[in-house]
């Protein structure tokens, strides 16, 4: 079943490309410490609440026009259910773009 703990799951190589990552992309766009610590919180809050395997927003804003633009737990709960689809992290547009929308998981 999902969980929030899948979140934090990576390989050993994913995660150090992502440890590496982040500290040379401070380099190269420079960024203040606070907002590097909110770019950190939003990433980890919406991984953490997409993996939770419950959807926390209410059904009409999923299927509104911002729950088409972004990533909720129903829209990438449908990649944990078929793995080849749903791939984006914030955003639903990337998906679109690469044909792997798949749509949102049943209720």
């Amino acid at each position: 079943p999902p969980t929030a703990w899948a979140a934090m799951n990576f390989h050993p190589v994913e995660a150090a490309i992502v440890s590496l990552l982040i500290p040379a992309l401070v380099f190269v766009i420079p960024i203040h410490a606070g907002m590097l610590g909110l770019v950190l919180l939003v990433m980890t809050v919406m991984g953490v609440t997409n993996h939770m395997g419950w959807e926390m927003f209410p059904r009409w804003l999923v299927h509104a026009r911002a729950g088409n633009w972004v990533i909720t737990a129903s829209h990438h709960s449908r990649h944990h259910e078929l793995y080849r689809c749903n791939y984006g992290l914030y955003f639903r547009f990337w998906d679109r773009l690469c044909g792997t929308d798949k749509g949102l998981s049943a209720p």
